[in-house]
């Protein structure tokens, strides 16, 4: 027997659709056959949109209708559509039963839009209250009967018997859940509340699909039910299974879904799961809850004229629709289909209008920049013209984005100058503090790569301040990421590692895998130069099987950092190995590092008594980088070790000045291993010794001892 205040309803968008609303997918093919006009672009998007899909990579590649949904309020300006909302007043017989045993103190969960269990709670004389999730923070550890909890926010707003339009977005729109949500995931807020609305209570899941991936679903993993009913409807009289029973008689050989995997994961923490196939109403009667006499499905086409009307009131902002499928195409990293639709769109020429040319242009730009071998000169010519359109038509918007984008092709073709100048001159006193911030991190990341690391840490604490307060968690990690690297560049070891510590754990939390490699990487240099080479050793190790089991294309860091590990160990001939790796890995954005690499590879062949055979590389190729600069005294070492340079030689191109804290310590380490000294050895290995002092560690003093 089921008690109320021990039990949470979670109901999807099946539970209202006896009430004539429409699903998920029939709202999309209508807003899809309204907006879009080219044939061949309204069926594959109506087809992505299909999360059940035989060719998706993973469980995100869809188009879900909270995408479609940001799309549309980004071009079109409006989401007045969800009018038709207005004509749906009588809940069905299910919401009302279930409102009616909530009245006993069960608690009700729902990613709904409309109001309709709220209405249901009018009907059994009860006053509701519609509380959004993401937006409330009097949460005591207990709701009161007729609570109604949003978690996508709500078309209207019931309390004290008032009701009220919601003012707000809503929640579940791509861009609001990225910056109210960071890493995907809800507020922390919004998942205390949904974790103790479910732990240790009886879960009854009703028409809801699973499908929240970027919000709801990640929050749920972290929630422990005591016990599952999961109804998955058929027009049938119910079935109750176990979910091993279940996934042996459904599933067998055939990946999992969301919702199966959600209730697998649960099974192993130990909840009872059952899933329920059937009508729903039958269902919760077979678990004990009363439900009023069944009306048959009220089968309403008026929703249909509203999204008409309201299309051929909006269309002018994007007349063909094709600006919006190529967004669309996009978000799925379609880069083809989005180009070929973005080129057919219609530019308007007034900024006020969603899609203008300047935007156009500026995201077919962007569609290129994102391609795998992207033509960075033809992103440049487009984000030119896209900043003459945005100026002429005073869109600010995009003028920033384009200036963004620009500058960051800058960065990426190392012309870091440029870069600096652009980032610079794209802050405008109306630019948002986020935007603001995403400048500043890209400036400091600029000055990074030319090794000035006190300039770049003007820039980025500030970049992360703002965007820790936006909760864009991507540009703050990779902010974080580039203070971090500054700080033990300039000798704070300590504080370095505390920083790279906790961007590898924002980096772990939120599924971010390739700033995770990155962060694991810098960690363990850090910790090699402080002496905890077991540690070191764990974070390379780790770092070596994320590069093996995902898509990464720039692993030349993380082997050359196992390399320096492998060094410091004494392990050269695995050291060798791993600058080899390292040396077939680089590619045009790591041509710099070759330098260093094959410094490095000179230095352990010497030690382990090969042949030294590194001078095949033309150094002067690279010999006008600052940045090579400390694979050439390196190689100078070598030189000095086999009598082709004297100390007085060797002495006389070695220059402190270029070089960073963790290099001054490194270089001394390698001096120690080939036993051989110079005055100006002397005192690097003396300032080595005080950095490491500095920051109180005392791993090296014996070999750096002069």
């Amino acid at each position: 027997m089921l008690v109320a205040h021990e039990t949470t309803f979670l109901l999807g968008a099946g539970a209202s659709v006896a009430t004539g609303l429409p699903t998920a997918y029939s709202l999309i093919d209508e807003l899809v056959d309204n907006l879009i006009k080219k044939e061949w672009a309204r069926e594959e998007i109506k087809r992505l949109a299909r999360n059940n899909r035989t060719d998706m990579r993973d469980e995100c590649d869809f188009i879900r209708f909270e995408m479609l949904i940001s799309w549309i309020e980004d071009i079109y300006r409006d989401n007045y559509f969800f009018e038709f909302l207005e004509n749906y007043t009588h809940p069905s017989a299910l919401q009302k039963s279930i409102a009616e045993f909530a009245c006993e103190g069960a608690t009700i969960l729902t990613p709904n839009f409309d109001d309709l269990l709220e209405l249901a709670f009018i009907k059994n004389r009860v006053s509701p209250t519609t509380i959004d999730i993401n937006h409330f923070n009097g949460f005591t550890g207990a709701f009161n009967r007729g609570d109604v909890i949003k978690l996508h926010g709500s078309w209207k707003y019931h309390r004290d018997n008032n009701i009220i339009r919601g003012t707000r977005p809503m929640h579940a729109t791509i861009d609001v859940i990225i910056r109210e949500s960071p890493g995907n995931m809800l507020n922390e807020s919004a998942k205390r509340i949904l974790k103790q609305s479910i732990d240790h209570q009886i879960l009854i899941v009703v028409g809801y699909s699973a499908s929240d991936a970027l919000d709801i679903v990640p929050a749920l993993h972290e929630c422990n039910p005591r016990k599952v009913y999961w109804i998955n409807y058929k027009n049938e009289f119910p079935i109750e299974y176990s979910i091993d029973d279940y996934l042996s008689r459904f599933s067998r050989g055939v990946e999992l879904s969301t919702w199966e995997k959600l209730l697998y994961i649960w099974n192993r923490k130990g909840a009872e799961t059952n899933i329920i196939v059937g009508r729903a109403e039958d269902a919760l009667m077979s678990i004990g809850i009363d439900v009023l006499a069944a009306t048959h499905p009220f089968d309403d086409t008026s929703w249909k004229r509203t999204i008409k009307k309201w299309a051929n009131k909006v269309r002018h902002h994007d007349p063909t629709g094709m600006g919006l499928a190529g967004l669309l195409f996009a978000e799925l990293c379609l880069n083809d289909l989005a180009e070929e639709a973005m080129k057919v769109s219609i530019g308007h020429r007034n900024s006020n209008c969603g899609w203008s040319s300047a935007k156009r242009l500026y995201e077919i730009a962007q569609n290129e920049f994102f391609r795998e071998n992207a033509d960075l000169d033809f992103v440049l010519k487009l984000t030119q013209k896209a900043k003459y359109n945005a100026r002429k038509i005073s869109d600010v918007k995009t003028l920033e984005y384009s200036l963004l984008l620009e500058g960051r092709c800058y960065f990426i073709k190392q012309e870091w100058d440029k870069a600096i100048l652009t980032f610079q001159s794209s802050e405008f006193k109306r630019s948002s503090a986020t935007y603001k911030g995403f400048c500043k991190s890209w400036i400091g990341r600029s000055y990074l790569w030319t090794r000035k690391f006190k300039k770049a840490l003007r820039f980025l604490p500030t970049a992360c301040n703002a965007l820790q307060k936006s909760g864009d968690i991507d540009g703050l990690i990779d902010a974080e990421f580039a203070m971090g690297v500054c700080k033990s560049h300039l000798g704070y070891l300590i504080e370095s590692k505390t920083i790279l510590k906790r961007n590898d754990n924002y980096c772990r939390l939120h599924g971010l895998l390739g700033q995770r490699i990155g962060a694991l990487t810098e960690l363990s240099r850090i910790n090699s130069m402080i002496g905890d080479i077991v540690d070191a050793a764990n974070g390379i190790g780790t770092a070596m099987a994320l590069i093996s089991s995902v898509p990464y294309d720039e692993p030349t860091t993380t082997l050359a950092a196992c390399a320096d590990i492998c060094i410091l160990k004494n392990h050269y001939f695995d050291a060798l190995d791993k600058i080899d790796e390292a040396i077939s890995s680089i590619n045009k954005f790591t041509l710099s590092q070759k330098a260093e690499l094959l410094a490095k590879k000179a230095f352990c062949q010497i030690i382990t008594s090969c042949d030294y055979t590194c001078t095949f590389f033309d150094f002067s190729a690279l010999s006008r980088k600052e940045t090579d600069y400390y694979g050439h005294i390196i190689i100078k070492l070598v030189k000095l070790k086999v009598n082709e340079i004297n100390k007085t030689e060797f002495d006389s191109h070695l220059q402190f000045s270029k070089l960073h804290a963790t290099e001054k310590i490194e270089l001394a380490i390698l001096c120690s291993r080939l036993l051989i000294s110079s005055y100006k050895i002397r005192i690097l290995q003396k300032n080595a010794l005080n950095i490491l002092h500095t920051e109180g560690i005392d791993f090296w003093n014996t070999e750096l001892s002069v």
